[in-house]
């Protein structure tokens, strides 16, 4: 009996000792790929959708409508804010590639002003998203920080060093 009962676990874990996990992110919509920038929205808009059902015959259909307009503003908005931090994320990365062939300090406070402002006003943002951010803003300041001191070492120099005769 134990043969089968094991088997039957065993089954229902997905052949796993984590399968209840995977099956309840699987039915969540996470099956562990990247969401991108942002926080998936599924979640809330299937609630909405539920709720729209819910509401259809006590209200005569239009609960139901406005729930699921609201579940198409939140994909929408969501598809929205997805789109420009994607093509901030671009900008940041093409600002580091400049600055690494020009080493025109502009890009730096580019880098840390960007990266800042996404941290500072965007919610939505994976885990993920938030340290690769902090990433950039820590290394634009980083690379800030060296060009300050390499500009007062060359300035010592360029006044004749330590020892000039003063």
């Amino acid at each position: 009996m134990s043969g089968f009962g094991g088997r039957a676990r065993d089954w229902f874990n997905g052949g796993d000792p984590d399968g209840w996990v995977k099956i309840r992110a699987w039915a969540r919509g996470h099956d562990g790929s990247s969401e991108g920038y942002t926080y998936g929205m599924m979640g809330p808009a299937a609630g909405l959708s539920v709720l729209a059902a819910v509401l259809y015959a006590p209200t005569k259909g239009y609960g139901s409508i406005v729930a699921l307009v609201l579940a198409i503003f939140l994909l929408l908005g969501r598809h929205m804010i997805e789109r420009q931090v994607a093509r901030d994320a671009s900008d940041l990365r093409e600002a580091e590639r400049q600055y690494a062939r020009t080493r025109n300090p502009e890009y730096l406070d580019f880098t840390e002003l960007r990266a800042g402002g996404l941290l500072e006003d965007n919610k939505m943002l994976t885990r993920q998203t938030r340290t690769w951010l902090g990433e950039r803003v820590e290394w634009a300041r980083a690379e800030k920080d060296k060009r300050d001191r390499r500009a007062k070492r060359d300035g010592r120099k360029g006044r004749g060093g330590r020892n000039s005769g003063r």
